[in-house]
This record gives structure tokens, C-alpha cells and sequence, in this order.
């Protein structure tokens, strides 16, 4: 986690201010967390 705020204020934010935060760049963002979500919500239970 302690990556991902490095990553934040060393890169993420500057683009934010810059403008170029959006397109590819926050595209992979997304992906990649999209990625780290389980298959299956941790409180579903099969019925």
C-alpha cells in the first residue's frame, strides 16, 4: 500500500494537475484495480 501513495504523489498527482491524468494513464489505473478484485464478493454465499 505504501507503494501506491509513493506512486500517488510522485506521479498520479502532478498528472492530475497537468491534465493528463485522464486517458491512458488513468485507464491502466482502473484496469489494475479492476484486476485486484476477487471473482466473487466475500459475503455472497451460494443459496
Amino acid at each position: 500500500m505504501e507503494n501506491t501513495w509513493k506512486e500517488f504523489y510522485q506521479v498520479a498527482l502532478d498528472r492530475f494537475f497537468s491534465g493528463t491524468y485522464k486517458g491512458p494513464y488513468e485507464e491502466e489505473k482502473i484496469r489494475a484495480f479492476e484486476k485486484a478484485l476477487p471473482d466473487r464478493l466475500p459475503w455472497e454465499v451460494e443459496g
